[in-house]
């Protein structure tokens, strides 16, 4: 009796993994297949080269906030990352409740941190002047962005 299959989405690179390998569909599934029918498609598949930009030198970085400042939407979440140095999703996940700004530090629980151990961030002056501004246009909510 042939194995089960289930819906999931194959990329070509995966299809031919499963198709040219020992134990791969075509073993599973007698008399389908002679060969290798993953064969024909060797050279077939351009992965694109990834690249990676170049961080910033500390020339640039006047610049870039100043090019910021200029632009409406999330300016003040991006002041943030870069002036608490969190991941993205750290900081979406912030409550108002975590952010100590008498003691001016946010203890980040491990439960949404990627290592899964907690993390102690200094808030600077400025990130507290940028916390304070958000607190006073937001009146309160639950977490430091509602969006």
């Amino acid at each position: 009796m042939p194995a089960e299959i289930r819906p999931c989405a194959i990329t070509p690179s995966r299809m031919g993994c499963t198709i040219g390998t020992p134990g791969g569909r075509s073993e599973r599934i007698p008399l389908r297949a002679d060969g290798d029918p993953a064969a024909a498609l060797k050279g077939a598949i351009h992965r694109p080269k990834l690249e990676h930009r170049r961080p910033f030198d500390s020339a640039q970085i006047p610049s870039f906030l100043k090019a910021l400042d200029s632009c409406g939407g999330h300016r003040t979440t991006f002041r943030l990352i870069f002036l608490a140095f969190v991941r993205t999703a750290e900081l979406r996940g912030a409550a108002w409740a975590e952010a100590d700004l008498l003691q001016a530090e946010w203890p980040i629980p491990g439960s949404r941190m990627k290592m899964r151990e907690g993390h102690l961030v200094p808030w600077s002056d400025q990130a507290l002047a940028l916390l304070e501004k958000l607190h006073t246009r937001m009146s309160g909510p639950q977490w430091l962005f509602q969006n």
